[in-house]
C-alpha cells in the first residue's frame, strides 16, 4: 500500500509540476511574445541576437547555422557555375550574331556599291541612247530635206539598223515617197524591218 501511495504522490507531484509551473510558464511566455509582437518589437531578431550569449544553446545554433551556411554556399557555388555556363553560352551566341551582322553589313555595302554602279551605268546608257536618238533625229531631218530619189539611193547602202532608225524618224509622207523611189525588194525589206 505504501508503494501505491508513493506512486500516487509521484504522479500527483508530476501533475502538480505540469499544472502549476510548466503550463503557466508556457502561457506567460506565449502571452509575452504576442504582446511584444503587437508592441512592435521584433522578437525573432531579438532572440537570435541574444541566443549567442547562452553558452550551450549558442554552440548548438552556431553548428546549425554553419551547416546551413555550408549548404547555402554549396548551392550558391552550384548556381554560380550554372550562371557562368549560361553566360558563356550567351556570350558565344552574341559573338556569332555579331559575326553574322558584320557579314550581312559587308554584303549590304557591296550590294549598295553594285546598285550604285548599275545606276550609273543605266544613266550612262540612257544618256547615250538620248544622244543617239538626237543624232538620228537630226540625220532624219537631213533626209527629209533631201529629194526622195537621192534618199532612196543612199539608204540601202547603210546598215539595216541605221536605215530603220532613220526611216522610223521620218514623217509618213516623206517615208512613202522614199520607199516609192526604191527598188521593190529593198522597199519590201525596209517595210518588213519597220513593222518589227
Amino acid at each position: 500500500m505504501e508503494t501505491l501511495e508513493r506512486e500516487e504522490k509521484t504522479y500527483s507531484m508530476l501533475q502538480w509540476l505540469i499544472f502549476v509551473i510548466i503550463i503557466p510558464l508556457l502561457f506567460t511566455i506565449t502571452l509575452a511574445l504576442v504582446l511584444l509582437t503587437f508592441a512592435g518589437v521584433d522578437v525573432v531578431a531579438f532572440t537570435k541576437e541574444h541566443i549567442d550569449k547562452v553558452p550551450f544553446v549558442s554552440s548548438v545554433f552556431k553548428q546549425e547555422n554553419e551547416k546551413k551556411e555550408d549548404v547555402s554556399i554549396k548551392n550558391q557555388s552550384k548556381k554560380i557555375e550554372e550562371l557562368q555556363a549560361l553566360l558563356d553560352e550567351k556570350e558565344l551566341s552574341i559573338k556569332k550574331l555579331t559575326d553574322d551582322f558584320s557579314a550581312k553589313e559587308k554584303e549590304v555595302k557591296s550590294l549598295s556599291a553594285e546598285i550604285e554602279r548599275l545606276s550609273n551605268e543605266i544613266a550612262s546608257l540612257q544618256n547615250e541612247q538620248l544622244a543617239e536618238k538626237k543624232s538620228v533625229q537630226e540625220i532624219a531631218k537631213i533626209y527629209e530635206k533631201m529629194s526622195p530619189k537621192n534618199a532612196a539611193i543612199i539608204i540601202p547602202k547603210l546598215e539595216n539598223n541605221d536605215a530603220v532608225k532613220i526611216l522610223s524618224n521620218l514623217n509618213a509622207d516623206k517615208l512613202v515617197s522614199i520607199l516609192e523611189k526604191m527598188e521593190p525588194e529593198e522597199a519590201a525589206l525596209y517595210t518588213k524591218l519597220l513593222t518589227e
